[in-house]
């Protein structure tokens, strides 16, 4: 039998994030994410009972303790791999005003990613969107290609409190610029910076 190794942290939440990590070890980074996205007792809970819903094919949720906003489903790439570029949807911009009215409601979101299809940074209030959420203490991440960043928006980056970016590549190098259609160089710049 496989001796279950549970992280117990210094706080209880934390120990619970890391049993829940050891039994659902699909994922090592689980329990290291969790508490980030989920930091209070009410959210844990609240997600808690979303999970354990969804695990029971129960239809309906508890509430939703992070959500998932797409800025603008308009991208500055037209990826080989990218569906969505291709569906004929209709583009545009998220409204700020529905942005904020949107977080407002809610006020239980303790953790938001601000990506789906689209590239965040073609959003031109995204990093009011960022510091907006960072105000209402909500951990916020996204998903970028990369490509719009410079070192005047790094900086942007870096003072809208964003917590997490997570660079969408298929690849390096040669393979990465088969696959997006642009220079892999700029790219490795952008992110080392």
């Amino acid at each position: 039998m496989k001796k279950l190794r549970v992280p117990f942290g210094k706080y209880p939440l934390v120990s619970a994030y890391g049993l829940i990590g050891a039994i659902l070890n699909e994922d090592k980074r689980i329990a290291k994410r969790l508490p980030d996205c989920f930091p209070t007792y009410s959210s844990f809970f609240g997600e808690f009972l979303n999970q354990f819903y969804r695990w029971i094919g129960r239809a309906r949720s508890h509430m939703p303790q992070g959500i998932i906003m797409e800025p603008t489903n308009f991208c500055n790439l037209r990826c080989r791999h990218c569906s969505a570029q291709v569906n004929g949807e209709e583009r545009g911009y998220m409204d700020y005003d529905f942005y904020t009215r949107t977080l407002d409601s809610n006020p239980q979101v303790t953790c938001l990613m601000l990506s789906r299809y689209g590239e965040p940074f073609l959003h031109p209030r995204i990093f009011d969107m960022i510091e907006y959420a960072k105000r209402k203490k909500i951990y916020v991440f996204l998903y970028t290609n990369g490509t719009l960043l410079s070192r005047e928006k790094s900086d942007m980056i870096l003072a809208s409190g964003l917590d997490e970016i997570i660079f969408s590549l298929e690849g390096t190098g040669e393979e990465y610029e088969k696959n997006r259609g642009v220079p892999y160089a700029k790219l490795k710049q952008a992110m080392e910076y």
